[in-house]
């Protein structure tokens, strides 16, 4: 049985040494799966059938109608003729089908047609009944659109052919039968080279879900029974019971309540009927081809991590870049405080000074106090004794107020001397409170480049580690791709019959 998309992202973890998806997530790996599929398809591709047929039907325009084509001797028209040519080979025009009107009206994307004037029907986008139009493939790998091989008739003879473009010229002598015949062979067997792909649904196992069924050549079906709100991807392959062949989803469908439209190609072969089962394919890959692509990827993972490493070293060179802003704001920090304490030391020196004048000016009041005090004490000895002169007392009364008014003066002085100090005082304290937060603040700046510091030292070891990834990564990857190239195999040119 087939890994599942998740088995396969958790073996890829389980390479990686990661199976906790620490280092690589779940939806990385998965990205990875998808481009290793894809590189594994270039040496080893998925070889598909897919059935297409001839176009050559002819008639003539039976009615004129402008910008449209009628024919209604032959009722050969169906729903599937839009956006296929109509060639006029009367007078050699051509036009593409753009509505499908009824079975015998077409709408032209131009007005070639007239009464009585013949036409030939091909495939889209050729230019003869032996073309096939293969534009409808678009996950092949490898050149010719990813044609392998041709077979007509479907079942029997192989072909030479070329590719143009999205052309394919099967080269066979005569031109294919009318396909207006039902029986008329012109189903056409292309082997395509093509991507593998892993499905990431969980539940594979679907229904047609319309009680009237599906008629053949529908191209958009609903089914149910499937998984909740699952996405059905573009390019999904599946099979439908009772139908030959395998189609695929041409978008990619949201489940809604388990169920959903699914629109695909090629048209339904036949008729289909309610309840038929609808099974989608899980994976294309072998056992041996699920080894490699769990091996390439992990080792693209690996060296995907690699370029990792310079985001991490201009992290590392960001962060010492942050750590040596941090350490020059510390530096500016510390000579900002040495500054504010030479300002406080000088301030300090000037109120000694102030402090030495405040103190002479206060010995000053001193002298004239005692002065005062001997002038009072003159005074007071001659009050009860026989007056001398007249006025005596109150002379030395008088000088006695002088002494005491001048040593006032030195007292308003020493008093303005000591308002300068407590000033001086309180710048001090300021320059000094300023000093301490500057120093606090070259901490942090300290602090702050130590963090950078050991950030810039994990960021230049997951540097070096990335270098490990990538040369293991390199090596793993060129072992898977050298195992892919020796298993490729000749290529052979052959020549069939073109009868």
């Amino acid at each position: 049985m087939p890994k599942a998309f998740a088995t396969l992202v958790t073996e890829i973890s389980q390479e990686l040494q990661d199976s906790g998806n620490t280092v690589w997530e779940a939806a990385e790996l998965g990205i990875q799966l998808e481009d290793a599929i894809g590189e594994v398809s270039e040496y080893d591709p998925y070889v598909v059938l897919e059935v297409f047929e001839f176009e050559n039907r002819s008639g003539t325009d039976t009615a004129g109608t402008a910008g449209s084509l009628t024919d209604t001797t032959n009722l050969q028209f169906r729903s599937t003729d839009v956006g296929k040519v109509i060639f006029n080979t009367t007078d050699r025009t051509w036009a593409i089908v753009t509505t499908y009107t009824s079975t015998s009206v077409l709408v032209l994307s131009k007005d070639i047609m007239d009464t009585g004037e013949s036409y030939v029907v091909y495939n889209q986008g050729c230019r003869n009944v032996k073309q096939i139009y293969v534009g409808d493939v678009v996950d092949y790998v490898g050149s010719d659109h990813g044609v392998v091989s041709v077979e007509y008739p479907f079942g029997s003879t192989m072909r030479n052919f070329s590719v143009e473009g999205d052309i394919l010229q099967v080269d066979i002598d005569s031109d294919p039968p009318s396909s207006k015949n039902t029986n008329a062979q012109v189903e056409v067997g292309v082997w395509f080279r093509k991507r593998h792909f892993v499905s990431q649904l969980t539940d594979l196992d679907g229904a047609v879900d319309l009680t009237a069924g599906y008629a053949a050549g529908l191209q958009t079906i609903h089914v149910d029974g499937l998984a909740a709100t699952e996405v059905i991807a573009a390019d999904q392959e599946f099979t439908v019971a009772g139908l030959r062949g395998t189609y695929k989803l041409t978008a990619a469908t949201t489940l809604a309540s388990n169920e959903g439209d699914i629109t695909f190609w090629p048209p339904l072969e036949s008729a289909i009927e309610d309840g038929d089962a609808v099974t989608f394919k899980g994976s294309t890959l072998s056992r041996k081809l699920e080894r490699m692509v769990v091996e390439l990827a992990a080792g693209r993972a690996a060296y995907s991590k690699a370029a990792t490493v310079m985001v991490q070293a201009n992290a590392a060179i960001t962060s010492a870049a942050s750590a040596a802003t941090a350490l020059a704001l510390m530096t500016a920090k510390v000579l900002r405080q040495v500054t504010d304490a030479g300002s406080a030391r000088t301030a300090s020196a000037l109120l000694d000074e102030i402090i030495l004048e405040a103190n002479t000016e206060i010995d000053k009041i001193a002298a004239e106090v005692a002065l005062a005090n001997t002038a009072l004490d003159s005074g007071n000895a001659l009050i009860n004794t026989v007056t001398v002169g007249a006025g005596v007392p109150g002379n030395y009364a008088a000088e006695a107020a002088q002494r005491i008014n001048t040593g006032k003066g030195y007292l308003e002085t020493a008093r303005g001397y000591l308002e300068q100090v407590r000033g001086g005082a309180e710048n001090t304290r300021v320059l000094i409170e300023l000093g301490a937060s500057e120093l606090a603040g070259a901490q942090g700046s300290f602090n702050q480049a130590v963090g950078y510091i050991q950030k810039a030292t994990v960021e230049l070891a997951a540097v070096d580690r990335g270098a490990e990834f990538r040369y293991w990564g390199r090596d793993k990857a060129n072992w898977v791709l050298a195992q892919l190239e020796r298993s490729l195999k000749p290529k052979v040119k052959r020549a069939y019959s073109k009868v």
